[in-house]
């Protein structure tokens, strides 16, 4: 693949934001590890890179699905962007989109059946926000709050911590919820 194409690819994958979803899955991973007694730690070995990836290609996926769906707006807003520009094909974004989210399903398959089950709920909830949900303003609201603190929870719902993180992750799910809530409806408003 030539540089320039790689490139397009990158650009459409917003790769900060993945980065950031990242991170709080591995800050959700550290607290339920912390949460647990002395008793049960048990060394993590593979499991935060996993959970790192797995965040990171869905976030990924909901981008660039973001951009097939976005491309009329994105066309008279953001004409440099891979899409209207003619760098990236419309119909390539929403497979590279679909590879992604599989791609991160698939890994979360290692990581116990809870991480596999909020894999696949967020890569649809992403792919219907950027279909559907975006439009409507409370609605989408919601899924972007709830997104947002899920990330959280993945990191917690490791098989390892036998449901122990998911209760240590909890309120910091709630609080990245409702702060994204918050913030996303104060600026309807303004």
């Amino acid at each position: 693949m030539p540089f320039n194409s790689f490139r397009n690819f990158f650009e459409l994958i917003r790769w900060a934001n993945c980065a950031m979803a990242g991170i709080a899955a591995l800050v959700g991973t550290l607290i339920a590890f912390l949460a647990l007694p002395d008793s049960l730690q048990v060394r993590l070995v593979y499991e935060p890179v996993l959970v790192f990836s797995v965040v990171f290609l869905i976030t990924e996926g909901g981008n660039a699905g973001n951009y097939y769906f976005d491309h009329e707006i994105d066309r008279l807003n953001r004409p440099l962007r891979p899409i209207p520009s003619g760098r990236v094909n419309r119909k390539t974004a929403l497979y590279f989109s679909m590879l992604l989210f599989g791609i991160g399903v698939v890994l979360s398959y290692w990581l116990g059946p809870v991480c596999l089950l909020l894999a696949g709920f967020n890569s649809l909830m992403l792919f219907l926000y950027a279909s559907t949900f975006k439009r409507l303003a409370l609605a989408g609201n919601v899924v972007v709050g709830y997104l947002t603190g899920s990330t959280f929870l993945f990191g917690g719902a490791l098989e390892i911590f036998k449901g122990t993180g998911i209760q240590s992750t909890r309120k910091r799910f709630l609080l990245a919820s409702m702060a994204t809530l918050a913030r996303g409806t104060g600026r309807e408003h303004q």
